[in-house]
């Protein structure tokens, strides 16, 4: 309980959110979110929840979103979209996401439908973030160097 308590207080300092509901497991992103990478049409990035130009970005950078996930409550309204913006509050990268998803094998052709989601990249940790299936889901792994390098080229 101490240890909980001090690590919980030294998260607060350092303004770094406290995100239970972990127990554990990890998903894919199949598993988290219903698709796969390659299902992905287009993805769209912004530098944060409040610009509101956005830049294609290319296939190399898809396969970062290819990470482990952990279920969070993670409440991403109030940590990146408060209005007017908070200071206090962490920002992020976003990325508008379109998929082709096929919906029924069984019948010929398949049916397709686009489906849109939104993923966001704190600038503060790096973790990704997401409304999945049933939960707020956390990279588990921190977004590489590389791939901000890449948002900074689109800039």
């Amino acid at each position: 309980m101490k240890i909980f308590f001090i690590s919980s207080f030294i998260a607060a300092i350092n303004g770094m959110p406290l995100t239970g509901c972990n127990n554990g497991e990890t998903y894919s992103l199949k598993e988290a979110s219903g698709f796969e990478i390659s299902n992905i049409e287009s993805i769209i990035v912004s530098v944060s929840v409040y610009q509101s130009a956005a830049w294609a970005i290319s296939e190399e950078a898809i396969s970062y979103l290819e990470n482990k996930y952990i279920k969070t409550d993670f409440n991403i309204d109030e940590e990146f979209m408060a209005w007017p913006p908070i200071t206090a509050k962490d920002h992020a990268y976003v990325l508008h996401i379109e998929t082709d998803i096929v919906y029924s094998l069984d019948v010929y052709p398949p049916v397709t439908s686009n489906y849109y989601t939104t993923f966001f990249i704190s600038h503060s940790s790096r973790y990704t973030y997401f409304l999945g299936i049933d939960s707020c889901y956390r990279s588990l792994s921190k977004m590489p160097e590389r791939f901000i390098l890449f948002k900074n080229q689109w800039n």
